[in-house]
């Protein structure tokens, strides 16, 4: 039930501060009242106004239609939080949870003062009013939307399709029952959302900004118990220099790439094989530098004994395949470079920095006329910390031993994944700041309000940036080695998955399986060992790409049960379609295009009754109203329009408005592809 009478929301809002208790988590007190806030807005060409406020307090929610009474509810519940707690020597935060804030900061921001804390720039992960209260990110730490934050947390579920988006609507537009129910939903989630964090916050120790966040806080917790630990990280660290220059050309990331063989062409039964937990199997298996790099003169032999990082330069290097595996922008320098799609397949000079493992990768899918290291730097090898290989390993136990849409399921499978990003997560010297209505950049500074020194990172640090360094470089290492032993069959790459053409060597991978299999017997010593296996995703009737990330698929009929993605959720409208012959129709085909909505070119496709793989090809098109795609535009001047008879104001807003889609391909490698064609 929403309340907008002003008196029962003060009766409502005084009563929830004089119940509430605090809780305590490190340093910091928590006032615990879940809360969440939401608002409903309308466009008009590209100014958005708010015409609805929804809070959920507690067990109840209060609503407001116009921001004047939502401003003086806001005063009042920062005035009754400070005649209750201004003697209290630690100020606690009143945490109200917010479904993508940086959308609805974009409103609030001109409104009234704010401290804010952001990662970039319009993107606040808190906003504070006041004192106490404290206007927070929820999204950031359960990944995905609110309806994936609602299935994983909550009990209160996501409502789909009982609010048109489309109709304009002003702060007297009459609401219908249904329409308010589906408003107040979306509140109530974010509070039983604070719930689940108040009772889990304690045990974490820390009130998490994000996902990572959590992880982060357990294992810092963790190694600040050992003294010996922390100074031996402190002393294996990079120089800053160093660390500059090897994280923009010695880290690289997945490999995702379409073999350029294969480019714009209809395949038929392409099957694909799937990594399990590729990034956290390495941490697991693998070896990684265990002390400071110490500059050497190259010896062959470094390269199976040490962690090395190579500076090379190369002449006349090419590609001995059709897969280009080198990133330009992970080149150091080069001349008459030849690219297919972004990746290098031959060039007079190339200088790269190489770890062994990259040099390894190197010597199968390049060849060359010479080569010349310039320097050579070699760390010994060590396995990931123990305490951190347990901590994943109990996170396994978790995911393999609880029931699967649990939160404890879903946070072990977040934490599990989790372990990598941590360890990729890059220093920031800059960040970004709101100060007197706008956002700014200064150099990140210290708790003290002093500026953050190369010095202040490392003390603040428990792991080694060279580790998320190796772990990538032992993924890629692993994927490309596949790719080599297929290479005439391979279609297409992302990160941890493989898809093939008929007539691949299947036994190929069988035995690699069987070779991580007897890895995990002896590293992990649990009932792990098809950790990092590859696994049968499916057979494909048809299959085309048009590069990273571009690519579509059809299904066997009979394979439709097993589909492993996810239904989408049908609105009102489709109920009367929703028989055996419209599921397949919608769901016999999948796409992965990026910059494109999730099931956009699929129900295009279906609609017009096309062909989906003549219509996925270079240059295609498609219209506002079809792409589910959606561009942002932020407003920050004041502007006013009449909306629906109504003269509606707003200091600041922000409108997601459709787009259209066109599928770019540049010049040079539709040339390629062409000239790929004209050799057949």
């Amino acid at each position: 039930m929403i309340y907008y009478d002003t008196k029962d929301i003060k009766q409502i809002t005084e009563k929830a501060v004089l119940n509430a208790r605090l809780l305590s988590i490190g340093y910091s007190k928590y006032i615990r009242i879940p809360m969440g806030y939401d608002t409903e807005t309308t466009r008009l060409n590209k100014h958005s106004y708010v015409y609805h406020f929804c809070v959920t307090i507690g067990k109840k929610t209060i609503g407001f239609r116009n921001w004047d009474l939502f401003l003086e509810w806001l005063h009042f519940l920062n005035h009754k939080l400070d005649r209750k707690y201004r003697n209290n020597k630690i100020i606690p935060k009143l945490i109200i949870w917010v479904a993508n804030l940086s959308f609805e900061f974009q409103f609030l921001k001109d409104r009234t003062e704010w401290k804010v804390f952001a990662t970039n720039s319009r993107q606040p992960l808190t906003a504070d009013y006041g004192k106490y209260i404290q206007f927070r990110e929820a999204l950031k730490i359960s990944g995905g939307n609110l309806a994936y934050l609602a299935k994983t947390y909550c009990k209160t579920q996501k409502m789909v399709g009982d609010l048109d988006y489309t109709k304009q609507r002003n702060s007297t537009t009459p609401l219908k029952e249904k329409e308010l129910q589906y408003i107040e939903n979306d509140t109530v989630i974010l509070a039983e959302f604070a719930d689940y964090i108040f009772n889990n916050a304690p045990a974490w120790g820390t009130m998490p900004y994000t996902a990572t966040g959590i992880l982060r806080a357990e294992c810092k917790r963790i190694a600040k118990k050992d003294n010996t630990y922390l100074k031996d990280i402190q002393q294996a660290y990079f120089s800053e220099k160093e660390y500059n220059v090897y994280m923009q050309y010695l880290f690289r990331g997945g490999f995702t790439h379409a073999n350029r063989a294969y480019v714009n062409q209809i395949l038929t039964d392409v099957e694909s094989w799937d990594k399990k937990s590729s990034y956290p199997s390495k941490i697991l298996q693998e070896y990684f530098p265990a002390d400071k790099f110490k500059q050497v003169t190259f010896k062959p032999e470094y390269l199976e004994k040490c962690c090395c990082i190579l500076d090379i330069e190369f002449t006349n290097i090419r590609a001995t395949t059709t897969h280009s595996i080198e990133s330009s922008h992970k080149c150091v320098d080069y001349t008459h470079a030849y690219w297919d799609n972004g990746r290098l397949i031959q060039a007079e000079s190339l200088r790269v920095l190489l770890t062994e493992l990259d040099y390894k990768i190197y010597n199968l899918f390049y060849k060359w006329d010479s080569i010349k290291i310039i320097s050579c730097k070699i760390a010994h090898r060590r396995t990931f910390p123990f305490f951190m290989r347990e901590l994943i390993l109990k996170y396994f136990d978790i995911k393999e031993h609880t029931p699967k849409d649990t939160p404890e399921y879903m946070e072990s499978k977040k934490r599990i994944n989790a372990f990598y990003g941590m360890c990729v997560t890059r220093h920031h010297k800059t960040e970004d700041v709101y100060k007197n209505g706008e956002w700014t950049q200064q150099p990140a500074t210290n708790k003290d309000g002093t500026v953050k020194t190369f010095d202040d990172f490392i003390k603040d640090d428990f792991l080694l940036p060279a580790w998320g360094i190796w772990i990538t470089a032992h993924a890629r290492t692993d994927l490309l080695l596949q790719v080599w032993e297929n290479q005439k069959y391979v279609v297409y790459c992302d990160t941890d998955s493989i898809y093939f053409a008929k007539g691949y060597d299947k036994s190929k991978i069988i035995a690699y399986n069987g070779h991580l299999q007897d890895i995990n017997r002896q590293s992990i010593q649990r009932n792990y060992d098809k950790i990092g296996c590859y696994e049968f995703e499916g057979r494909y009737k048809r299959f085309k790409t048009l590069g990273a990330k571009r690519y579509v698929k059809e299904y066997y009929l009979k394979d439709l049960k097993q589909h492993r993605y996810k239904i989408i959720q049908i609105t009102p409208k489709h109920k009367s379609k929703l028989h055996k012959s419209y599921y397949i129709s919608l769901h016999r085909h999948t796409q992965t295009i990026a910059g494109l909505g999730k099931y956009a070119l699929v129900e295009y496709c279906n609609k017009t009754h096309k062909d989906i793989f003549n219509v996925f090809s270079p240059g295609m098109v498609l219209l506002e109203e079809y792409t589910q795609k959606l561009t942002t535009h932020y407003e920050d001047k004041p502007h006013r329009d009449i909306i629906d008879g109504e003269l509606m104001y707003e200091k600041s807003s922000v409108s997601l408005m459709p787009s259209d889609f066109r599928l770019h391909m540049t010049r040079e490698y539709l040339k390629l592809i062409l000239n790929r064609r004209s050799r057949e």
